[in-house]
């Protein structure tokens, strides 16, 4: 009889463990949870208007905020069909829509510069401190250049595109990347490493007024 119930308080045991067996049990929810990527930045379009002439140049500023909690750092980066993969890029296009609400790609090219981060590590580290951009957490920051002109075509709904590229290694990728990072945690920031896409914002593109006739 003792046995017995030595034998069921063990199965009772081993019942009130497994659960906690399997809770724990789960590698790949914690592989998953690591490799989450959070959101460095935001891009926005902040556009002059939302209704254009035809013969209008269409313009719009581009602003980046920081929604992580530590500060970022990064150059001004390339704009105007440039990408400078050191510095990083920042990319704007316009592209119309249909009567369907759908997106008429058009043609867009960009010339691509190679490159890597400067050396040696003490002139990247200046470069840092004195010239890069430093943004808070929470902050904003408007781009220098402030506007990026764009045109159409043709009257009717388009939508504003943006896609800023933090700077980055052409060779030797990994190896480059932590000799950035490294620097710039000695200067007390974070580079952004993630590529980030702003929402669309559309405009409105309407036919110029006709000319008023003079009454004789």
């Amino acid at each position: 009889m003792r046995r017995l119930k030595l034998a069921f308080r063990g199965a009772l045991a081993l019942a009130i463990a497994t659960p906690s067996i399997f809770a724990q049990s789960h590698p790949s929810d914690t592989k998953i949870a690591s490799h989450t990527k959070v959101p460095e930045l935001e891009l926005r379009i902040i556009p002059d208007k939302e209704t254009y002439v035809l013969s209008e140049a269409i313009s719009a500023k581009m602003e980046l905020v920081n929604l992580t909690e530590r500060t970022m750092c990064f150059p001004e980066p390339s704009q105007g069909g440039q990408e400078v993969v050191a510095i990083g890029s920042l990319s704007t296009q316009l592209v119309r829509i249909d009567t369907n609400g759908k997106q008429v790609e058009g043609d867009r090219f960009i010339d691509h510069y190679d490159g890597g981060p400067t050396w040696p590590r003490e002139k990247l580290r200046s470069e840092i401190e004195q010239s890069w951009v430093k943004l808070a957490p929470n902050q904003t920051y408007t781009l220098k250049s402030g506007k990026s002109k764009l045109s159409v075509d043709s009257i009717g709904r388009w939508q504003f595109m943006a896609t800023y590229n933090p700077p980055g290694c052409s060779f030797n990728v990994a190896e480059c990347m932590n000799y950035l990072r490294s620097a710039a945690e000695s200067v007390g920031c974070s580079v952004p490493e993630m590529v980030v896409k702003a929402l669309p914002v559309t405009i409105t593109v309407v036919a110029p007024p006709e000319p008023k006739q003079s009454i004789k």
